[in-house]
């Protein structure tokens, strides 16, 4: 009775017209129909309390077999059609031979007598005797295959079907409300459709632009894109994806409503018509709100009336009802779909969004669109900068057609466009490409005439001078290569200065390593601004009649090699800043390349190829200017930091950001290392880390699928970098990067040699088994028992090396062992045996293996095998022969297994064995004592997460089979890469790009367009600021707990910690449904948390089963927590929030 109240209040409550209600579920006639079905089926001895010991499954073998009554029951329904209508249906399963359980009712009992008897006698009549004539019975009965067999047994089952009137009534009548709701749906569809076709038409006029401003298309284009971000009834958002339901489809359109009245878009309009027409568009999404409300009351009244139909039947009609009528259509998503597209397609596009004429390489506006031979459309100034750096592909498809664009690409059509209605989006590109010329003319202190304008009058005698310089327009720059100065008018058109060229020099850092110089205001500012505060001690006047201090007239009289040693333990700082400015001599000694050289090499450790650094020190230390490229550094660093702030500013435009760091290269790790390493009384110590580490993460993913990239071109790349790009996935901050491995192993080379003084006069063969012997002596061969076989530190390099004990598997034991070989003049190579990999060793091309002449056929003999993992001698060719004969091989397929094993080879065998090692853990999952196996440099949740995302990018890169056109094997592995890029590596949407987009050879694939799609919607929810929570009154009586606080999950006992929290369940219905919300005690009306588990998992967690803690610290979260939270606060015991543009009161 509760529910038919309620359900009767809410449709008088919520004002629907009268032919709604009039269509709406008739929930008392179906509970009276109910009361008629539970009688009749009473009056044949078939009460609810019968019919539940008699349920039976699909399958009317099974529960007979089992069911002590030696009765059971199916009911179904038969669909014979549309136009006929479902026909109910009771069959009664009865067990020959067996006597009816005594606990049943008597009526129960006769009744069921009753129809065996008539059975027998239907069975007799079949064989030619007479009937009994014991059965009385009113009721007829209709048999339908009378004996049902068993496979394997005699025909023992009967079917009876027991005719019922009233049930066939019930679901007739639900039918017909079904199909009128439908009715009605349509109809309702049909008019929010014509009227959003009325006001598309009215809208073609409103946003149109105009010359005189007498437009409002910034005003709609900013209203629509607040629109789409609110996603009203739609969500693309990973918690809540899908169609919303009412409540939240409410939810988010008073957000929309409030921030169209918080922006002061409507008090804007110039136009009074669009006033009438937000009216028009507000109501079309009331009136589609209404819809969806109104049918999912209707949806909860056939799903509780037929749930009271099995409770007072115990039928089990639930289940297969909704089904035949197709209920799912009652509810009004497919309503919601068809208008909200119609609402995109008639009134969205009537105002052109940014989004789609961005250029697809700086995301600003497509200004004079390049159009490429692949259809692909570039804006002119990323089409010059690809053109400079002779780029032949496209960066989307990859075709070659970069260096063939000229003039005649400009697509004039697409540019009167974007002139016509994004007048203002140009006029921003316009200038920043024309301040980006002059820029490249005249320096980085040029400024456009239109930030000129912008400035005071400049004063005389000022540090900044300004100079004007013409230039006739149709002058080609001369740092443009060949292929663009032949094309005049593409470059004309573009990037053209104007005539006169005001240019400003301001003080501003500098840019490139190229452009700094010691002399002049910019470079001294610069410094001053950028870099350290000013030391304590102020540079000496100048003034010729001031006298120097005797301290100082002595330090001058010192030779020119000691001054230069006592500069040396100045800061760098003080000597920029203050020390060279002090007078001639000692400028001349703060410039020394000597000093600087000392600089650059104790204040920087990494550095990016392109300085060539080794090469830099083992040269003249007069041939390369160390002082600019000390300068350079530290203006690296001062960059980095400020992306990097920027970064824990802001949920915003972080992918761009990542991007614009990794652009440094390895000059970048410095300055993240020591973030990484912030002390714990930083106020943001946790988020510094944590990005920090995120962003150097990113830089060696960048650096290991270089190098893999490299391999799978053919070029010649060392087995160390190989494989130890592995070790670069799980580094993190740690010492082992690929250039730290190659110095371990020159570490153990060295060692062999201080060992082994003597071993250069042995023999090739002596000199392998000694190093054999060197390896396992010093315990480099492996792990040390079966159990530790499969450990997650045994598949890397690095790690191997480093540890005390080197557990390795066999792979890298071969590994280490060829690379110190290597190193000592032993060509020892991987051979690719089954299951074991084992070393070769090559004769020289002089001598044999046991040092003597050429065989009589010209040759130096073949190799010699070893297995370093296993044994101290060499492994006979024989033994190997009679094992891969072991395994199947024939005996002319020998040699292919006992080949070298390239690169490649070795990196598909690891990233198995760590796929192995991952499953293993996975299976082990919760025993605590078999989580320390899987912790490499973090907790085993990241490392293990870390490894298999390797070993996906190892797999996709060198899967690709002999064909070089048969792309299967790799385009397996592209979903398992994109759900990890999703949930976890968005940064590393460039390396998506650019290694797995190329993949794709044409832009129509399937595949291709759900991979950009991916690409697209992760970048999207990127730049999206997010929506503001606040806790207003209704969040604060509704919300308990606050972003930040520690928990345990009551049931599963899991720490976590709150990330975002929705006043109640934000999920769609069939999450709902399928986690069991309705069942928990307070339901889906509760407050519901974003929660950051331990295992790096994000769960939504209800309010009830929230334990919160207050007296221990999580160690186990600190590492993830820098994701959304400064620091740990142990007062409060709780994170400090760094989400409030998200959650402004948490």
């Amino acid at each position: 009775m509760k529910f038919a109240h309620e359900f009767k209040a809410a449709l008088i409550q919520e004002g629907y017209p009268p032919h709604w209600v009039d269509s709406a579920i008739p929930y008392g006639q179906l509970k009276k129909l109910i009361k008629k079905v539970t009688l009749e089926l009473k009056s044949l001895g078939l009460d609810p309390e019968v019919l539940a010991q008699l349920v039976s499954e699909v399958d009317p073998s099974s529960p007979i077999s089992n069911n002590s009554n030696g009765v059971a029951f199916l009911y179904d329904f038969d669909d014979a059609g549309d136009k006929t209508p479902f026909q109910p249906k009771l069959t009664l399963l009865l067990r020959d031979g067996l006597a009816i359980d005594a606990t049943l009712s008597p009526d129960t009992r006769i009744y069921l007598k009753n129809l065996v008897s008539k059975q027998r006698g239907i069975k007799s009549a079949a064989d030619g005797a007479d009937p009994p004539n014991e059965v009385d019975s009113e009721d007829e009965i209709v048999t339908n295959s009378p004996i049902s067999t068993i496979p394997g047994e005699k025909p023992i089952i009967q079917r009876i079907e027991v005719p019922l009137t009233f049930d066939a009534e019930f679901f007739q009548k639900l039918q017909d409300e079904v199909e009128i709701l439908e009715s009605l749906q349509v109809g309702e569809q049909k008019a929010l459709v014509g009227e959003i076709a009325a006001l598309s038409n009215d809208m073609t006029a409103l946003a149109k632009p105009s010359r005189f401003r007498k437009t409002d298309l910034y005003r709609w284009r900013e209203l629509f894109e607040i629109y789409l971000q609110a996603m009203v009834f739609f969500s693309t958002h990973e918690v809540d994806h899908g169609s919303r339901n009412s409540g939240s489809a409410a939810k988010q359109l008073q957000w929309f409503q409030s921030e169209i009245m918080r922006r002061g878009i409507i008090s804007s309009f110039k136009l009074p018509a669009s006033r009438q027409a937000f009216e028009r568009f507000v109501n079309i999404n009331i009136t589609l709100l209404r819809n969806l409300k109104f049918q999912e009351i209707n949806q909860t009244a056939i799903s509780k009336i037929l749930k009271k139909f099995d409770k007072r039947t115990h039928l089990g009609a639930q289940s297969k009802f909704p089904k035949l009528i197709g209920s799912a259509t009652t509810m009004s998503e497919d309503m919601a779909k068809a208008v909200c597209s119609q609402l995109s397609q008639e009134l969205i596009r009537k105002v052109p969004q940014l989004d789609d004429y961005m250029c697809p390489i700086c995301f600003t506006i497509a200004w004079r669109p390049v159009r490429m031979a692949c259809k692909h459309i570039l804006c002119i100034s990323c089409a010059v900068t690809l053109q400079r750096k002779r780029q032949r592909f496209c960066p989307l498809c990859r075709e070659d057609v970069i260096l063939k664009a000229d003039a005649d690409n400009i697509d004039s059509d697409v540019e009167n466009f974007i002139e016509k209605y994004f007048p203002k989006e140009a006029r921003e590109k316009r200038i920043a490409v024309e301040t980006e010329r002059g820029k490249e003319q005249f320096g980085e202190s040029y400024k456009h005439p239109s930030e000129q304008r912008q400035c005071l009058p400049l004063k005389e005698n000022t540090v900044s001078r300004v100079r004007t310089r013409t230039e006739s327009s149709d002058a080609i720059p001369p740092s443009l290569p060949h292929e663009l100065s032949n094309r005049v008018p593409l470059l004309r058109r573009s990037i053209t200065a104007p005539t006169t060229y005001p240019v400003i020099f301001t003080p501003s850092p500098p840019s490139k390593c190229t452009s700094l110089t010691e002399n002049g205001p910019p470079f001294r500012s610069a410094l001053k601004a950028n870099f350290a505060p000013l030391i304590s001690l102020a540079p000496i006047s100048s003034s010729k009649n001031r006298q120097l201090p005797p301290t100082t007239m002595q330090l001058m009289n010192l030779p020119d090699e000691l001054l230069g040693s006592i500069l040396s333990y100045i800061s760098p700082d003080e000597v920029l800043f203050n020390a060279q400015l002090t007078c001639k001599r000692l400028r001349a000694a703060c410039g020394e390349p000597l000093l600087w050289k000392h600089h650059c090499q104790t204040d920087f450790k990494y550095w990016d190829p392109k300085h060539r650094i080794q090469q830099k020190l083992r040269g003249n230390v007069n041939d390369v200017d160390w002082k600019k490229l000390y300068v350079y550094r530290r203006w690296t660093d001062l960059q980095i930091t400020q992306i990097l702030d920027s970064i824990l500013d802001g949920q915003v435009d972080r992918i761009r950001k990542y991007g614009k760091i990794a652009e440094f290269g390895y000059d970048a790790k410095d300055t993240l290392l020591r973030h990484c390493r912030t002390d714990d009384s930083a106020e943001d110590v946790l988020a510094r880390r944590y990005y920090a580490n995120s962003v150097l993460d990113h830089l060696h993913r960048s650096q290991a699928l270089a190098v893999w990239h490299e391999v799978i071109n053919g070029h010649s790349v060392s087995l160390e970098r190989a494989l130890g790009s592995f070790d670069l996935f799980v580094l993190g901050d740690k010492f082992g990067d690929l250039l730290e491995i190659s110095q371990l192993l020159d570490d153990w080379a060295a060692r062999f040699k201080k060992e082994c003084p003597n071993y250069r006069e042995l023999t090739m063969r002596k000199k392998a088994l000694l190093l054999t012997r060197f390896v396992r002596m010093h315990n480099l061969t492996g792990c040390g028992s079966d159990e530790a076989y499969r450990d997650l530190q045994n598949c890397f390099i690095g790690i191997v090396l480093q540890d005390d004990n080197h557990p390795s598997l066999p792979l890298l034991t071969v590994a280490i062992f060829c690379c110190i070989a290597t190193r000592l003049g032993i060509d020892a190579r991987p051979c690719g045996v089954p299951l074991h990999v084992h070393a070769m060793v090559f004769p020289s091309k002089t001598e044999t293996l046991d040092g003597r002449d050429k065989l009589k056929d010209g040759t130096t003999g073949g190799p010699m095998y070893l297995d370093p993992f296993r044994s101290d001698h060499e492994v006979d060719k024989e033994d190997l022969h009679r094992m891969l004969g072991s395994f199947g091989v024939d005996a002319h397929e020998y040699g292919r297994y006992l080949a070298e094993a390239g690169p490649t080879n070795l990196i598909l065998r690891t990233s198995r064995n760590i796929l192995s090692s991952v499953q293993q853990y996975r299976a082990l999952h919760g025993n605590s004592d078999d989580n320390s196996r899987f912790v490499l440099y973090r907790n085993p949740y990241t490392d293990t997460e870390n490894s298999f995302y390797a070993a996906l990018w190892a797999n996709f890169i060198f899967g690709r089979s002999s064909s070089a056109m048969d792309t299967s094997n790799q385009r397996k592995f592209i979903p398992l890469i994109l759900e990890r890029y999703e949930r976890l590596f968005p940064m590393d949407s460039d390396l998506v790009e650019r290694y797995i987009c190329p993949l794709f050879t044409s832009t129509w694939n399937q595949e291709y367009r759900e991979l950009q799609e991916a690409l697209r919607v992760v970048r999207a929810a990127d730049y999206t600021p997010k929506q503001v929570r606040r806790r207003d009154n209704q969040a604060l009586e509704g919300v308990k707990y606050h972003v930040g606080q520690i928990f345990r999950h009551r049931r599963y006992a899991y720490e976590a910690v709150i990330i975002g929290w929705d006043i109640e369940c934000g999920m769609n219905p069939d999450w709902i449904a399928t986690n069991g919300v309705d069942w928990l005690s307070r339901g889906r009306h509760q407050s519901f948390y974003h929660v950051l588990v331990e295992d790096t998992s994000i769960r939504y967690v209800a309010e009830e089963n929230i334990e919160i803690l207050t007296s221990k610290t999580p160690t186990s979260l600190m590492n993830l927590a820098g994701r959304y939270f400064k620091r740990w606060d142990s007062g409060s015991a709780r994170f400090v929030s760094n989400i409030r543009d998200e959650y402004p009161h948490d």
